[in-house]
């Protein structure tokens, strides 16, 4: 829900625990100096006439990079009439309410009800203890409406490029309601995939019509980028929806087009092509420019990203059509709330009532909404008592970078659901780092900012490189910096002993750079993605060659024996490698030769020749982007054990590896002055992610976290 709003209507105190109001809207008055003129009355959910519910957000409905600065969107100042008094509203709840009056929802096969619920007029907003209440029944309310009004704005003049798009992917896309609809989703549109974007005539082929503009992609990207999609109540608005009709302008169509699309997206491969670089890519190539949406394109997140959750628990297949609240959570750590509490109390009306902590009537009442809990206390709560429940560690694994967190007044353990998760998972369904240990309650209560677990200590840090990525998932700002990081990354691998388990030297770096997961394979066999290793060690070497102004020198020198301080690192490394391995300078200067090659025969005259290759080549397409799913938001370390694993950012020297009994993946760990330790987040250690170091004999201790 959202903060206070100015009004002098009196609200009349809610009867029953069960009580709601609704709105009667007025026709229109032109006479009248305001817009909206309505009527509240009181009933009982249980027995309300039909009614409609409006889902919107409550500020400037344009993204942030479109939104006109002049409008004003964030303060309850515009005039509308209830019961024949004043009453305050926000500028987008005016606008929602004019377009429920005026528009017919004959089109789309519905009956407008007479009768519509939004929050900012039906609660108090200013009574805590009503809007608590209220809260607790929007599950019931929104799973009652006839039909959810998802209103996402006036139209920007491109609404109907926008609804084009999203209609024309629907027709092939299938919105999944049962397990078998994902496959046969998948299987309907097999023969579609990323190439056939781009190859007009393929497009044509297998989609029936001409590969519509960049315009209509664009104003369809820009359309998803709007703030309504990123809202966290939406989900469960959404979700619970016998029917939902979209308003957008004077736009009416069904919102369910808008997830079909999405779903037909992610089954043909497409989510990269529309991506703002991706669309970028296309305006640049196509005469008809999109100028109002140059700043849009300048952006780096992802407009369909929030959609994915969206459409996930929208179509859910699980019991009762639920999720466990941790895994809700998890999935909607990017989506946005005004009050941050509502990351939680926003998504009780979709969580599974039979899991743990629901099917305890005592846990369940510590979770009810109550806004006088400050968040810190909320999400302390929460976390405990869903670790409680699961008797795991597996919500702690989800802590996010530092650099993400929003609420620095959380103790170290508890992720910050308000912050985007990263970095990602390392993958907690391959792994069982702690074996059979599940781990053992520490008796403390639910607002305690401390959490006991055991667990074994692997050493500490010796040593760690820089992050290899960008936060946005590219690689580093610029060529010298590639070198420097990329040479830190070495230095950390060559300082590794010899292993005695068939697995040399630089193969254990490759695979703990992408955690031991090439694509799809898991454990790959050393020759499948060695060649590709090599031609990435080469392109990070002829890539600070060109740079610095050495064309030539990056592909006619050979690089043993180079005594260039940018190529020294990976020559030192290369060096170390115990022979024979797959894995050597031969190897690399092929590589390198190959890169050379297809530089050579393919680049168009007058491109960057890095830059090209790059974005054409796949020679080491697939293992770069096994190593950016792991290592983005994360750097390379080395325990004085031995052990090379990659943890998170803020990593440092002293730092403490460690297994914790629940935990599927091992931790880094941070010693403090207390004699307590803070939790880093999560890492990949290679060699013990399968349970093998509790066949080391370490002893078990007991740690705090603070």
């Amino acid at each position: 829900m959202e903060s206070n709003m100015a009004h002098d209507y009196v609200y009349e105190s809610l009867v029953t625990a069960q009580s709601i109001r609704l709105i009667e809207l007025h026709p229109r008055d032109v006479g009248s100096a305001t817009s909206i003129s309505f009527s509240l009355r009181s009933v009982n959910l249980d027995k309300a006439p039909p009614f409609d519910a409006l889902s919107y957000t409550w500020g400037c409905p344009f993204p942030a990079v479109l939104a006109d600065s002049s409008d004003d969107y964030d303060s309850p100042c515009h005039e509308a009439r209830c019961n024949g008094q004043r009453f305050l509203v926000r500028r987008s709840l005016l606008q929602a309410l004019e377009a429920i009056r005026d528009l017919s929802f004959l089109a789309m096969g519905l009956t407008k009800q007479r009768y519509v619920w939004a929050d900012a007029i039906c609660i108090d907003q200013s009574n805590m203890q009503e809007r608590a209440s209220q809260v607790k029944l929007m599950g019931n309310l929104y799973s009652r409406a006839d039909s959810v009004i998802s209103w996402l704005g006036p139209d920007d003049g491109t609404v109907a490029d926008a609804v084009f798009i999203a209609k024309h992917l629907a027709t092939f896309g299938i919105l999944p309601r049962t397990k078998e609809d994902y496959a046969i989703a998948k299987q309907a549109i097999s023969h579609i995939g990323l190439g056939d974007f781009f190859d007009r005539d393929a497009y044509r082929q297998k989609l029936g019509i001409d590969r519509p503009p960049a315009r209509q992609w664009i104003a369809f990207a820009a359309l998803l980028s709007r703030p309504y999609f990123r809202r966290t109540w939406i989900v469960q608005e959404v979700t619970l929806a016998k029917s939902i009709v979209a308003l957008c302008g004077d736009h009416i169509f069904d919102f369910d087009h808008i997830l079909a699309a999405i779903s037909f997206i992610g089954n043909a491969d497409w989510f990269d092509a529309l991506g703002m670089p991706g669309l970028r890519f296309m305006a640049d190539r196509e005469p008809e420019r999109v100028q109002p949406f140059e700043k849009l394109l300048e952006t780096k997140p992802h407009a369909l990203t929030p959609l994915y959750p969206l459409l996930r628990i929208r179509t859910c297949t699980t019991p009762a059509g639920r999720f466990a609240l941790d895994t809700l959570l998890d999935y909607l750590r990017s989506h946005e709330a005004s009050d941050a509490r509502d990351k939680v109390f926003g998504l009780l009306g979709i969580v599974r009532a039979d899991l743990a902590p629901f099917n305890d009537p005592h846990k369940t009442e510590l979770l009810r909404p109550d806004y006088t809990v400050s968040t810190e206390q909320l999400f302390i709560r929460t976390t405990r008592l869903l670790v409680e429940s699961r008797s795991d560690l597996r919500l702690l694994l989800t802590k996010e970078s530092p650099r993400m967190t929003n609420i620095k007044t959380l103790p170290s353990w508890v992720p910050d659901y308000t912050a985007s998760r990263l970095p990602g998972a390392v993958g907690t369904g391959l792994y069982l780092a702690s074996g059979t240990m599940q781990w053992t309650l520490d008796g403390r209560t639910g607002d305690d900012a401390l959490l006991g677990v055991q667990g074994y200590c692997l050493g500490s840090i010796q040593q760690h490189s820089m992050c290899p990525f960008k936060p946005d998932g590219g690689y580093a700002n610029t060529p010298s910096e590639e070198s420097l990081i990329w040479g830190t990354i070495c230095d950390v691998a060559a300082g590794m002993p010899d292993w005695s388990n068939s697995q040399s030297r630089i193969e254990v770096l490759a695979r703990t750079l992408m955690a031991d997961n090439f694509g799809t394979e898991e454990h790959a066999p050393v020759e499948a993605f060695a060649h590709q290793f090599m031609c990435h060690a080469a392109t990070m070497i002829i890539t600070s060659q060109v740079a610095h102004g050495m064309e030539e020198q990056a592909t006619t020198t050979p690089i043993s024996g180079s005594e260039d301080r940018r190529i020294t690192p990976w020559v030192r490394l290369f060096e170390s490698e115990l022979q024979p391995s797959v894995f050597s300078l031969d190897g690399l200067e092929s590589a390198s030769a190959a890169i050379a090659t297809e530089i050579e025969e393919a680049m168009p005259d007058g491109e960057n020749p890095m830059a090209f290759w790059r974005r054409n080549s796949k020679l080491c397409t697939k293992i770069r982007d096994a190593m950016l799913t792991i290592m983005d938001h994360r750097i390379l370390f080395r325990a004085d054990t031995g052990l090379l694993g990659a943890g998170p950012i803020n990593t440092q020297v002293g730092d403490e590896v460690w297994i914790l009994a629940g935990a599927k993946t091992p931790v880094v760990l941070r010693p403090s002055e207390s004699g307590h330790h803070q939790l880093l987040g999560e890492s990949y250690v290679h060699g013990v992610m399968h349970g093998q170091a509790l066949d080391y004999g370490l002893p078990l201790r007991d740690v705090i976290l603070e």
